[in-house]
């Protein structure tokens, strides 16, 4: 009777201890047991174990196979095991021995439709190629390329019904980060010819490429605009807007109707410098005109002295803080009318610093 109950009490602890299950408390062998533990999402996939076990829990050293099943629509992105990295076989399986309690998480990213389609004579393809055919993994970046044939053009592009058109650069359209199932439409038409009209007010000259009175719908028009000397250029309009220039004198566009150029110059405003020279000594300017100078002409100034004498003063109207470089020379652009003043005297100046 005492031996039967010292068994039933050795068998009661060594059921409470998770790990460990003894056959006997008398030296018999002891056994233990591992158990595994999955972090899995069951909405996006399943997780079975081979062999099949209560509670999950393996012999020590047991060969266990783990079997990953996404669900519809779903594909696996991350498997861990015990936090490190591993990697599923082409069935989606995996199979380790087990020597300590075994934690698995298994992370899924869904899969969207993208499928495109072209009405008319051109080509619309996607890259990159997806999981599964069209199927693309959740987040994934996707760019979709148009090409009219030739004497053919885009007239719409779709996504998901709606408008595109205007976010394609250079006929490609970039989807960042995919994130629902997405249909895209690609339809072209007949390559129409578009008038070109070019006019102009006051003088400079507009100068346009490719060259011809007609250009082909989708054609890359480049103008360029140079106002003649004094004059320069107020503004540059296509069908009556206003455009931005480039470095001032270029612009380009891709014609699409019937276009009208049309360029504006204005004569430059001109000023006047006024030299005021006291002493023994004379101020000259660089170049010399009667008319005034085109505002932005640059202007050199030179004072020269008398034999022995000193220029002891100088003042300039458009900059306070003007300075004579060792030459007595002095350069700017002109903005609007400026006085030039100088004192020549008997005193040599005291220093000088150079500037322009």
């Amino acid at each position: 009777m005492k031996k039967v109950i010292i068994y039933a009490i050795c068998i009661a602890m060594v059921m409470s201890i998770s790990a460990i299950a003894a056959i006997g408390c008398d030296g018999g062998e002891t056994i233990t047991y591992y158990k595994v533990t999955v972090n899995n999402d069951v909405e996006r996939g399943e997780v079975t174990f081979a062999p099949e076990r209560e509670g999950n829990k393996y012999e020590a050293g047991e060969r266990v196979q783990v079997t990953v099943t996404p669900k519809e629509r779903n594909i696996v992105t991350g498997f861990e095991v015990n936090g490190e990295q591993e990697v599923l076989n082409a069935e989606s399986k995996y199979e380790f021995n087990i020597a300590k309690d075994t934690e698995i998480e298994v992370e899924y990213a869904r899969l969207y439709e993208v499928t495109c389609e072209a009405v008319g004579d051109g080509e619309v393809t996607i890259s990159p190629k997806g999981e599964r055919g069209n199927l693309y993994k959740e987040g994934e970046r996707i760019t979709v390329k148009t090409k009219a044939k030739k004497g053919k053009v885009l007239q719409s592009f779709t996504v998901n019904g709606e408008e595109a058109k205007d976010k394609l650069i250079s006929g490609e359209y970039i989807i960042y980060g995919i994130s629902k199932d997405t249909h895209i439409i690609a339809a072209y038409r007949d390559q129409r010819e578009c008038k070109v009209e070019v006019t102009q007010e006051g003088q400079g000259t507009v100068t346009v490429s490719p060259t011809g009175e007609t250009q082909k719908e989708g054609t890359l028009i480049s103008i360029t605009v140079t106002p003649a000397e004094g004059y320069k250029t107020e503004k540059l309009e296509i069908n009556g807007e206003a455009k931005e220039l480039n470095s001032g004198k270029y612009y380009s566009f891709y014609i699409s109707n019937d276009t009208e150029i049309k360029a504006t110059f204005v004569e430059k405003e001109k000023y006047r410098v006024n030299i005021e020279p006291t002493g023994e000594g004379r101020i000259e300017i660089e170049p010399t005109s009667e008319q005034g100078y085109y505002d932005g002409t640059e202007i050199t100034v030179r004072c020269v002295p008398d034999e022995g004498k000193y220029l002891t003063q100088f003042e300039s109207s458009e900059n306070k803080e003007a300075r004579l470089n060792e030459d007595l020379e002095y350069t700017f652009e002109i903005k609007g009318d400026v006085t030039i003043k100088g004192v020549f005297e008997d005193e040599p100046l005291v220093t000088t610093e150079s500037g322009k």
